[in-house]
């Protein structure tokens, strides 16, 4: 099938499946559906959201350099308050602290904790274009863990025009 097949299309999945979602997203990102979604996002949208992502990322590491792993750190377990506008997360049932594994295991839970708000940065990014700092560092250097393609991803963000 044709990778810009879905490029006309907005695709929304609403289901509070996490593992349906994530195997519907890597079907439809691999028909060109992510992109196509992620390049239309308005550009005050698309910077709100990256600010967001930004403070996710650093409650994140700093939950991490303390020792606590939240364990389910997807995006339906973050919400935003208002007043004062802050991202926070919640739902921390699945979380460990570092003593009670060992430091492979340790790695690999805080890698995955990452990972829902690093593909949000890529996506953000085919919006914005190249962005600067520890977000767009660490999203751009594990692109392809990320997505199964993410040669794509790449040149759709690299291409994208400076506003």
């Amino acid at each position: 099938m044709s990778p810009n097949r879905l490029s006309n299309f907005t695709i929304v999945v609403v289901d509070d499946h996490s593992d349906f979602r994530r195997y519907l997203g890597v079907f439809l990102g691999r028909l060109g559906a992510n992109v196509a979604v992620a390049e239309k996002v308005p550009l005050e949208s698309a910077a709100g959201l990256w600010l967001l992502a930004e403070q996710a990322l650093a409650q994140l590491l700093a939950l991490q350099e303390a020792g606590l792993a939240h364990g389910d750190a997807e995006l339906h377990n973050c919400i935003v308050c208002p007043t004062p506008l802050e991202l926070l997360f919640i739902d921390f049932g699945s979380s460990v602290h570092r003593s009670r594994v060992d430091a492979d295991g340790w790695e690999a839970r805080c890698a995955r904790d990452l990972e829902p708000i690093l593909r949000e940065a890529v996506f953000l990014q085919c919006a914005l274009g190249r962005q600067v700092g520890p977000l767009a560092e660490l999203s751009w250097d594990r692109i392809d863990r990320l997505f199964p393609s993410g040669d794509r991803f790449r040149r759709v963000i690299e291409r994208h025009p400076d506003v």
